[in-house]
Order: structure tokens, then C-alpha cells, then sequence
């Protein structure tokens, strides 16, 4: 967030991945994909609310209104968040309430995401959200 000086937006990535050797604690807990107990939800959504944190702060500094619209695109692009884990699983539940907890249920979308995932599944819901894209006319903001 820029809000004293002139700033732009650049498109390409100016961070690269580097991967680096686990050890053997690391893969012990990492060992099956996917398999991400409850007590990580709180880790997973800790960046967000830092997010919050930084821009709650710019509000009260600068009198403006920041946080809400983070929320709502957080909240507009929270498909893949919701879909982190399995929907029904204890750590989904426990998941969708820090999100909701953290506001970001604030947008129409958050809710077809929640309808999609509970009637149609994960592929079924990013299908939908295609046709949606499809018959709207709207497109998925690349990086």
C-alpha cells in the first residue's frame, strides 16, 4: 500500500521461488499432501489478517477507507482460499469460520463460491464460476 508517493502496479513477478531441502521434521508433517491439521487454519489466515492489521492502521492514520475494499477483494477472489481444504472436513469448517470471522463474507460472490462448493463440489464450483465468467462477459485478473 502506497499512499504518500506516486506508485504503479507492474505486472510480472519480482519474487521467484527458490525450493530448498526440507528436513526431516519438515517432511514427517508435510508427508501427505493435503493432509493439513486444524490447528494450521490459524497459521494459513494469520497473513490476512496482518494484511488487515497494515491497512487498519493507514485508515486511522490517514482517514481513509482501505481495509473495506481489501475485504471485498479478498472476499471476490476467495475461491481458492474456501478451497484449501476439503469442503465438510473439521479444518474447512474451522477455515470458513476464521473467514467469516475476519469479515470477508462480505461479497455476493463469497456466497456462490459457498452454494457452488456445497451442491457441486470443487470442480463443479470453478465450472460454474466459468460459466458465469462466460455468460457475464468477465475475466480472471492474471498476474
Amino acid at each position: 500500500m502506497c499512499y504518500n508517493y506516486p506508485s504503479a502496479c507492474y505486472s510480472a513477478p519480482i519474487v521467484s521461488y527458490v525450493p530448498f531441502e526440507q528436513t526431516n521434521a519438515e517432511k514427517e508433517i508435510w508427508k501427505s499432501s493435503g493432509d493439513i491439521r486444524v490447528e494450521d487454519v490459524g497459521s494459513y489466515t494469520k497473513v490476512i489478517k496482518d494484511s488487515f492489521f497494515v491497512s487498519q492502521y493507514m485508515d486511522e492514520k490517514y482517514g481513509i477507507d482501505s481495509t473495506a475494499k481489501i475485504k471485498a477483494d479478498y472476499s471476490k477472489y476467495s475461491l481458492p482460499l474456501l478451497t484449501h481444504f476439503p469442503y465438510g472436513s473439521p479444518q474447512y469448517k474451522a477455515f470458513e469460520k476464521e473467514l467469516r470471522n475476519m469479515g470477508l463474507d462480505c461479497t455476493k460472490y463469497y456466497k456462490i463460491y459457498k452454494m457452488g462448493l456445497a451442491l457441486f463440489g470443487e470442480k463443479g464450483c470453478y465450472k460454474l464460476v466459468d460459466l458465469i465468467k462466460r455468460f457475464r462477459g468477465g475475466t480472471t485478473p492474471t498476474l
